[in-house]
């Protein structure tokens, strides 16, 4: 997209194969990663009806760019608990994040593992494992 240099070191660019059409979607979208496991982690919200997750689900190969360099990855579904767990990490970086969610879940959210446990199931979430080319 040519944005290498525009974009934060918090944002990558997601391309994934459209479920229907087939075709490379690029998608710019804020990340986390986890140096213990090496993989990415991508929150979708909105309880996952944003395209970008439904394509990575039916297409798991994908591809991101961060800065300049690019890498292949297979997409993987994150468990409630995973989700819980790296909304509980955000919180402790962006506390108002918390007040975003209320507002996208439209639920009462406390920040606790097990109020973010609970509204984990309206922020489905991918893991990104980085794949040999």
């Amino acid at each position: 997209l040519g944005l290498g240099g525009l974009v934060s070191e918090s944002i990558l660019i997601l391309t994934t194969t459209g479920r229907k059409s087939g075709l490379k979607r690029e998608t710019p979208i804020g990340y986390g990663f986890d140096e213990a496991s090496n993989r990415y982690y991508l929150m979708a919200g909105w309880h996952g009806r944003t395209d970008w997750y439904r394509n990575a689900l039916a297409n798991p190969d994908v591809m991101i760019q961060i800065g300049k360099r690019k890498i292949n990855c297979r997409a993987e579904k994150a468990s409630d608990e995973d989700v819980a767990a790296q909304m509980l990490y955000a919180l402790q970086k962006e506390p108002a994040a918390l007040d975003m969610w209320k507002h996208i879940a439209d639920v009462d959210l406390e920040p606790t593992y097990e109020s973010l446990l609970k509204a984990a199931p309206g922020f489905p979430s991918l893991w990104l494992l980085p794949v040999d080319a």
